[in-house]
């Protein structure tokens, strides 16, 4: 979602809309080629995991298959990830970043680099794979060439607190798989620091996380107000929460621990309104700036998880 919510700010910024019929298509196409992409990386950490998680029982998809099984699956991702790109807008900058991309992938989990047992050289290579050129690749693919001014502001921001959110993520995870790594000796940042001193530094860089997309959205919002109130507004909602939570304790902290306040600064504030409600509302001044676009709204409001949905299944 993140990633949809960048091609579609990319999309309202650009000065003539393409018709929806084209823009529908490149969307499927690059969906997926984003598929093919993200399983080579999971099919190449599987592959590289085989011995470790028979170990330790971890599910691993690549034990179900013999050596052939494994070989075609890994070919059909690749074709799966590569072939759309024939379709696709295919300008130096995104090959560049294309190639990027899968040179991550390996180089995280393929001896000798494995950077995933290399400290924060992990967390850092999975935040820029996972998170960072995805969201940049798709706001370029649905700019198609278009890159003025409020267009590269808005990718300068984007890269930045996209780091630090993907940057955070996989810190989180980390923190949760601390104990298994510990037994399969895993060197990850959390194994080395010891999870008292990751998970001080995962607080401080959400805080950080916070402020870098308070950034964005003052960006987003130079081109509507609309996205900067809606995330004001969403803001507010969880701080209301969030003093109703504390029960009339004289501060916050009284009667929430920090493991809770972490989730709710960085799931529920940050995570809750770009994975729902941003796109969503982008979406929305889409829709106004072109009634063809309705039927884009009106997909990702039934297919898509989003805000609305979310609040009626609730």
């Amino acid at each position: 979602m993140v990633m949809l919510g960048s091609a579609y700010y990319a999309l309202y910024i650009t000065p003539i809309l393409p018709p929806i019929g084209a823009f529908l298509a490149k969307l499927t196409i690059f969906t997926i080629a984003t598929i093919g992409i993200a399983s080579f990386g999971y099919v190449i950490n599987d592959l590289t995991d085989v011995k470790q998680d028979l170990r330790s029982g971890h599910y691993n998809i690549m034990v179900r298959h013999a050596r052939l099984g494994r070989c075609l699956i890994l070919v059909f991702v690749v074709l799966l990830g590569t072939v759309p790109w024939i379709w696709l807008p295919r300008s130096p900058l995104i090959l560049t970043l294309l190639a990027l991309e899968y040179g991550l992938f390996l180089a995280y989990s393929v001896p000798p680099i494995r950077l995933k047992t290399r400290g924060l050289w992990g967390p850092i290579a999975d935040s820029i794979y996972a998170y960072v050129l995805p969201g940049t690749i798709a706001a370029l693919v649905a700019s198609d060439g278009e890159s003025g001014p409020a267009f590269v502001a808005y990718i300068i921001a984007f890269v930045a607190w996209c780091f630090l959110f993907g940057l955070v993520g996989i810190l989180k995870h980390q923190l949760f798989d601390h104990s298994r790594d510990r037994i399969d000796k895993i060197r990850t940042f959390v194994v080395i620091r010891g999870w008292d001193a990751a998970f001080d530094a995962t607080v401080k860089l959400a805080n950080v996380t916070l402020l870098a997309y308070l950034l964005l959205m003052t960006i987003q919002g130079h081109a509507n107000l609309f996205i900067l109130l809606g995330f004001c507004v969403h803001l507010s909602w969880q701080f209301f929460n969030w003093n109703r939570h504390a029960m009339g304790a004289t501060r916050l902290s009284d009667s929430v621990s920090r493991p809770e306040r972490f989730h709710i600064l960085y799931n529920q504030i940050i995570g809750d309104f770009c994975w729902y409600w941003q796109p969503l509302l982008i979406l929305i001044l889409l829709s106004l700036r072109s009634s063809d676009y309705l039927i884009l709204l009106m997909a990702h409001l039934l297919v898509l998880p989003n805000g609305i949905k979310r609040m009626v299944l609730e």
